[in-house]
């Protein structure tokens, strides 16, 4: 049995809608592709963008473009393709410092 179909409010729309009308999209919900690219960001974050905190604090120049570019080279690297127009429209979740990391 596959996940209830999630609707997407536009803006604050949810504000509006009757409270229990939308699914709210959770954790468990994500398919094992997402869990493994959410897996993938939250481990780039902790190795290359955490260690280097104060550097962008300090707007170092030329490391945000950096990171974007090794960000870049990780997403190429896993080489991730919706298998179907209805995978390719489902919201990617991508967060980091949810789950079981700390």
């Amino acid at each position: 049995m596959g996940a209830p179909p999630i609707t997407l409010s536009p803006g604050g729309g949810y504000l509006l809608e009757p409270t229990g009308s939308v699914t709210i999209f959770t954790p468990e919900m994500l398919t094992d592709e997402q869990r493994m690219m959410k897996e993938t960001a939250d481990d780039f974050v902790l190795q290359e963008v955490m260690p280097r905190v104060a550097e962008i604090e300090a707007k170092k120049p030329g490391l945000m473009r950096e990171l974007l570019q090794k960000a870049g080279g990780v997403v190429k690297a896993s080489r991730w393709r919706p298998e179907s127009d209805a995978q390719a429209a489902t919201p990617t979740v991508l967060w980091a410092g949810m789950g079981s990391k700390p």
